[in-house]
């Protein structure tokens, strides 16, 4: 009911759910960050050189929005400046415009 209030597409699946669980290779996290940051723009890595999110400030404005409503309404946080890497899966996967199920996440 959720994600057809706000229009998400019905599927079988969450693609959101798929990425954030699933291993990824280099290209895969390039293709994030191209979508989601600003040019020149970085992930955060965490002390075992493993990527661990995006600052807000490095985001596009869509990817900005998309990540604010996110937490705003769905995966409330403390700190809404720093867009953790299962959140940036869904970010992504809002903007691509693949199938998400807000209710399973």
């Amino acid at each position: 009911v959720i994600d057809e209030m706000f229009g998400f597409r019905q599927a079988d699946y969450c693609w959101a759910s798929q990425q954030r669980y699933g291993a990824h290779i280099d290209e895969e996290y390039a293709e994030m960050l191209q979508t989601l940051a600003l040019p020149g723009r970085d992930w955060h890595y965490n002390t075992s050189g493993r990527r661990s999110r995006l600052q807000i400030t490095d985001m596009r404005s869509a990817a900005k929005g998309w990540a604010k409503w996110l937490v705003r309404n769905f995966e409330s946080c403390s700190n809404e400046t720093e867009i953790i890497m299962s959140r940036c899966h869904v970010i992504y996967a809002i903007m691509r415009g693949e199938p998400i199920q807000i209710g399973e996440m």
